[in-house]
């Protein structure tokens, strides 16, 4: 426990307090402070070492309400959503919980209010300090005024067996995020320097979460950078291949051409000439295809020329088909020159 934070101010509404304290105290009351201050300190240290153990904030407090729960206190989670409390998680008995439902028709699935409306809550996200009051005045206040709202709040008091409670701010980021309600019969004003050490641990525990996601964040971020530099590693090394191989096909293609195109001009070869011209065009065409190869794969600057969109066009779908088998490749082109 940081003891300088034990120091950290804190305010006291009022009414707050359990009335006159006595001046001296029997042994066996002072063993049973002892032995309930020990039980709290324990408590704290348990939820220390579970927000240790958990990166998301939310999850760190309800580690926190959970430990606090383990010496007879009680917790409810809020989370501030602009002016509304919305509440997260509490640690109350399903049966207790169910009856104070059904006689107060608040439901805790769906419990949301404004934050202003209880003045304990609304002064500890103002001031950013821990607060305290008795809880069937905070309870009054949720509910309404009148007879039977006060008659309302003493019973849920009394069902739950909460007393008092003290209102923990969550700051993260230098905004109130989060408000925890610790509440118990055994809770007192005395209470308060401990539960708001505690808090500023749990404070700095939010931040190291925080830090956390956001680490999480960024290396998500550098494996997918990772991964695409790596596949692009792989499109360049298949292109380096795909060259190689159009520059070998290109050498071989090149006496067939020459010799077809010799056997041609010669006269005696005449009763051949349509097998010549059949090898000619598919070498012609072999040709083209490793030369739109060599010209994909090429990553030096190409001179710059008036081109025909729809003949670059043509080319394409006709490689896209060789290369696609039976699909089929359809292509849509205007008559005119396409400006650019």
């Amino acid at each position: 426990m940081d003891a300088a934070a034990a120091d950290t101010p804190h305010r006291t509404l009022p009414g707050a307090r359990d009335g006159p304290r006595p001046t001296a105290k029997s042994a066996s009351a002072e063993r049973s402070e002892r032995h309930r201050q020990a039980r709290i300190f324990d408590a704290l240290s348990v939820a220390g070492t579970a927000m240790l153990e958990h990166q998301a904030p939310e999850t760190m407090l309800v580690a926190v309400a959970d430990a606090l729960t383990s010496v007879g206190f009680r917790c409810t989670l809020y989370a501030l959503d602009g002016a509304d409390l919305q509440l997260r998680y509490d640690t109350f008995a399903p049966e207790p919980r169910r009856r104070v439902e059904a006689f107060t028709g608040l439901s805790a699935s769906s419990f949301r209010m404004e934050a202003s409306r209880v003045e304990a809550i609304a002064a500890a996200i103002v001031t950013r300090q821990p607060t305290f009051c008795p809880t069937a005045r905070a309870m009054t206040q949720v509910l309404g005024s009148g007879v039977i709202k006060r008659s309302l709040a003493e019973l849920t008091v009394r069902t739950l067996r909460i007393a008092n409670l003290a209102v923990l701010p969550m700051v993260d980021a230098g905004e109130v995020t989060h408000v925890l309600v610790v509440l118990g019969n055994e809770l007192r004003h005395d209470d308060l320097p401990a539960l708001a050490a505690f808090r500023t641990q749990a404070e700095a525990a939010l931040r190291m979460g925080r830090l956390y996601e956001s680490l999480q964040r960024s290396l998500r971020e550098l494996e997918e950078a990772q991964a695409s530099l790596v596949q692009a590693q792989k499109l360049e090394a298949v292109g380096q291949l795909a060259s190689g191989i159009a520059h070998d096909l290109n050498n071989i293609l090149t006496p067939v051409l020459i010799i077809a195109e010799t056997l041609l001009a010669d006269e005696r070869t005449a009763a051949f000439r349509g097998d010549l011209e059949m090898l000619l065009s598919a070498a012609q065409r072999a040709a083209d295809t490793t030369q739109r190869v060599l010209s994909f794969t090429r990553t030096a600057l190409h001179e710059l020329r008036v081109v025909d969109i729809n003949e670059l066009v043509a080319q394409a779908a006709e490689l896209a088909r060789r290369a696609s088998g039976e699909v089929a490749v359809v292509t849509e082109v205007p008559d005119a020159p396409v400006p650019v």
